[in-house]
């Protein structure tokens, strides 16, 4: 099946078939292939009168972990704290 891609923005993808129409059955099983397969999309919902196939991406790692709070070491507050460099780096 051909598409073309209609709008994206994040968290979304909409796609339009290009055939001149699709029927219930194959709606149905274009929706349940492409929510059941592994791969970068979590869910995907077919429209069959519109021809038209919304994508929900799957997060990626680094946005399902929250943004760590900032880490500051022991003794590095000051920078005459810090050991010096040793000669030549």
């Amino acid at each position: 099946m051909h598409a073309t891609i209609l709008h994206e923005c994040r968290g979304r993808i909409r796609l339009r078939l290009k055939q001149k129409s699709i029927s219930l059955r194959q709606a149905d099983l274009l929706e349940e292939w492409l929510s059941g397969s592994p791969g970068p999309f979590r869910a995907a919902v077919v429209h069959e009168r519109t021809r038209c196939v919304i994508l929900y991406p799957a997060p990626l790692e680094t946005e399902k972990l929250a943004s760590p709070a900032p880490v500051l070491l022991a003794g590095a507050e000051h920078p005459s704290s810090c050991p010096p460099t040793a000669p030549g780096l």
